[in-house]
């Protein structure tokens, strides 16, 4: 059976979840296909279950026998699709629109409405081929100009191992004087620079793709001057940042020994590193540093601001905490002449991480498998929006946290909550199966607050703290874990989406009160992302029932996508996630958390 992969990964330790993992996983394997691969998925639509190679002339190869399942779930999808294949198949758009761009360029035909004469390119460390092959078409019916940052005046795809070498004729950068035609292995550090032969793959592998739509001859004839635009009039390289650079644009290998080089002084600090012991203490030593930069620089013609630092890592939601706690403290007033606060901002940080209402509507949506926590439940009643609906103030959280420590009130809703499905019953014997739920708290807490101290009833001991005021508080944390216990129950059972949709706009509502322009942000946030949801479940004709656990995920992971609001160049340190291009507008880049096991970061497979 060719599904049997499939198969497996669904029978083993079946959950609801499974199928909408499986169907997210294969619809980004085909999507990338149709970036990278088009060839493929047009050869797997007409029957032929093969790998065709990029090479002209090679022959191709056969699919895996593990992995044949592929050509037949695309074409089942084609087949799913029916008229709308032709219309929602990125490879076939791409293939008629090709065609369409030579058959105007052949037949001289006016360049179509809506298409500018001239387009530029600018900013894009790369490009697939597909957006490559789209250019060159587009090429022959108006001007393209594409602005390509290198790092290197020559060509050094010679340096790095695995390289299949190019024709002399198809390259546009020279090779330096005195390179051997062949570079062999054992000469890489004679001839190339280490940093680019360590970290310059995917930029020689661009630079490579690049080469081959590039039509040398042709921008010779009509750009009369070099448009490869290197700066000749190089500064000493005095700092140690300027001798790397140099040595990147001039191809130039590692010193030896005997060679004459540029000492460095003690005060260059171009190049530091830091070895820390935790995330917090980078961040502290991130800290000091920056102090230090802004008073050296102060008075000086090239003074750093704030704005002029941008500091990059691996996984910034690790880090969010720390650098809030570090760059967020308040100066202390026992302090004479405290330390300047530095104004940061966070960017990139997944949203259903941080922001408060969005976490406590994950903890919501989470309750039927809740052990319905004390710690979870004085966890919800931090959200303030929460606190507004329920009538309750900031002041009396402190106050409901000691009466549910003082009342015994640990875990679970009551007897029957306690008996379902894995939670089990105390270990003691002589416990009753209700000792400190909610059920077991409320009687202790309700029966206080209506006689005060006296003996046990029914073997319920009064809790006797509660004065005659602190009524509403008490009643307000019962509605709001008779509203928990009502939606648990709600929750439970499978349903069309439109349902669902129903109950989590009804759920908004009766659990956040927002107030303040960040709260109705996320609040809109929430209602925008489950509108997104369900208009393309709409589109998809889905009207199935479906369990929580998809919907949910479904739902919640909108939170975390990539949107314009989010905050950059504010004129601030900023804190963000590695990605190329960013470090351009800044005077100082710092980077954190590069350990061995966080960067390169590896994508689950």
């Amino acid at each position: 059976e060719r599904y049997a992969t499939l198969k497996r990964f669904l029978e083993r330790n079946p959950h609801p979840i499974k199928p909408y993992q499986l169907a997210l996983q294969l619809a980004d394997l085909f999507d990338q296909y149709q970036v990278h691969r088009s060839d493929w998925l047009l050869d797997w639509a007409e029957g032929k279950d093969i790998l065709k190679k990029r090479e002209e002339g090679t022959a191709s190869l056969d699919i895996p026998p593990d992995q044949r399942w592929q050509p037949d779930f695309w074409r089942a999808l084609i087949e799913d699709l029916g008229e709308h294949w032709e219309m929602n198949s990125r490879s076939r758009l791409h293939t008629k629109f090709i065609s369409r761009l030579h058959e105007i360029a052949d037949q001289g035909e006016p360049i179509p409405p809506g298409l500018s004469r001239r387009i530029i390119i600018f900013g894009i460390s790369s490009l697939p081929r597909q957006v490559l092959e789209t250019l060159a078409a587009l090429s022959r019916v108006c001007q393209v100009l594409y602005f390509v940052h290198n790092p290197c005046r020559y060509y050094w795809a010679d340096i790095i191992e695995g390289k299949e070498l190019l024709s002399e004729s198809s390259r546009r950068f020279a090779k330096k004087e005195g390179f051997p035609s062949v570079l062999e292995d054992q000469d890489l550090h004679r001839f190339g620079n280490p940093l680019l032969a360590s970290w310059g793959k995917q930029g020689r592998d661009y630079v490579k793709l690049l080469d081959e739509w590039d039509d040398l001859a042709t921008s010779q004839k009509i750009f009369k001057n070099d448009i490869n635009l290197f700066s000749e009039d190089l500064p000493d390289a005095s700092s140690l940042l300027q001798q790397v650079q140099n040595g990147i644009l001039e191809l130039l290998p590692l010193p030896s020994e005997a060679e004459k080089t540029t000492p460095i002084g003690k005060d260059d600090d171009s190049i530091t590193f830091h070895i820390a012991h935790s995330p917090q203490r980078e961040i502290e030593i991130l800290h000091d540093q920056l102090l230090r930069i802004f008073d050296q620089k102060e008075d000086s013609p090239s003074s750093i601001q704030p704005r002029d630092v941008i500091v990059m890592l691996p996984d910034i939601d690790r880090y969010a905490p720390h650098i809030e706690a570090v760059f967020g403290q308040q100066p202390d007033p026992s302090i004479e002449n405290p330390p300047p606060a530095i104004p940061y901002s966070i960017a990139d940080r997944k949203t259903r991480g941080h922001d408060p209402i969005c976490k406590a509507m994950e903890a919501l949506l989470d309750l039927p498998a809740s052990r319905f926590a004390a710690s979870e439940i004085l966890d919800l009643l931090e959200v303030e929006a929460l606190q507004r609906r329920f009538g309750l103030k900031v002041p009396d959280v402190s106050l409901l946290q000691r009466w549910i420590r003082d009342a015994g009130i640990r875990w679970g809703i009551d007897v029957e909550h306690r008996s379902e499905g894995e939670f089990h019953a105390p270990i003691d014997p002589t416990l009753s199966l209700n000792q400190n739920t909610w059920d077991f708290g409320f009687k202790r807490l309700f029966l206080g607050y209506a006689m005060g101290h006296g003996d046990a009833f029914e073997g319920i001991t009064p809790y006797p703290e509660i004065g005659g005021m602190e009524g509403p508080i008490l009643g307000a944390l019962r509605d709001l874990l008779n509203s928990l216990q009502s939606l648990r129950d709600r929750l439970k059972a499978e349903a069309i989406p439109e349902a669902w949709v129903a109950l989590f706009k009804e759920l908004i509502d009766a659990f956040f009160q927002p107030q303040g322009s960040e709260e109705e942000r996320s609040v809109a946030l929430l209602r925008e992302t489950l509108d997104q949801w369900y208009r393309q479940v709409a589109e998809a004709g889905l009207t199935t029932s479906l369990p929580l656990a998809i919907v949910k995920e479904a739902w919640i992971s909108k939170l975390d996508e990539p949107r314009l609001t989010q905050r950059f160049l504010g004129g601030s340190v900023n804190f963000c996630t590695l990605m190329p291009m960013r470090s351009i507008p800044f005077k100082v880049v710092c980077l954190l958390g590069m350990n061995a096991a966080d960067f390169p970061r590896l994508q689950p497979q």
